[in-house]
């Protein structure tokens, strides 16, 4: 009997001490708890939504500045194609910029530079064009006061072109031309 009990007790205190042993290793392992893993995930959470704004106004933005850039080279673009031509007040007149008096020039989604390369213009709609010649002889025509002519001036032209975006927006260039 000797023989029986003792060799029953160490196994069962073994066995209670591998018990013990785990629980001890379990209780001083440490982890996070759930409260910690909340908290940072509402802070990669509030991280991800500020990164988020942040590229879609700057998305907002490059399109915005494509879109003015791609209208002042249309505008510049028609701006040269006026104020090469010849300087003649008077209908009857061929190429000259009275041609281009009151123009309403079709829509354009791509571009043609000198070399023959087209390229196609931001936004992914048309960008209307429209030009506008007015001559003036006297400051009186300038000012838009209805005086007499007595300071006359050598004949000028405003040559205005203005080219609206696929949103809406206006890009205007105005430059003078004298005659001559």
């Amino acid at each position: 009997m000797n023989g029986t009990a003792p060799s029953s007790q160490p196994e069962q205190s073994q066995s209670l001490g591998i018990k013990t042993d785990a629980r001890a290793r379990r209780c001083n392992a440490r982890g996070f708890t759930l409260a910690e893993s909340l908290i940072a995930s509402v802070v990669l959470a509030a991280c991800v939504i500020g990164i988020g704004a942040t590229l879609g106004a700057s998305y907002q933005n490059n399109r915005y500045l494509n879109e003015n850039t791609a209208a002042t080279a249309l505008a510049r673009q028609m701006m040269e194609q006026i104020i090469s031509r010849s300087y003649v007040d008077g209908p009857g007149t061929s190429d000259s910029i009275y041609d281009y008096r009151d123009c309403n020039w079709s829509s354009a989604s791509s571009i043609t530079l000198a070399n023959g390369t087209t390229i196609d213009l931001p936004g992914g709609g048309q960008y209307t064009r429209y030009s506008k010649v007015e001559y003036f002889n006297t400051l009186d025509d300038i000012e838009g006061t209805a005086q007499s002519n007595l300071n006359p001036l050598p004949p000028v032209a405003v040559v205005t072109v203005n080219v609206t975006t696929p949103t809406g927006k206006v890009i205007a260039l105005v430059q003078i031309v004298a005659g001559q």
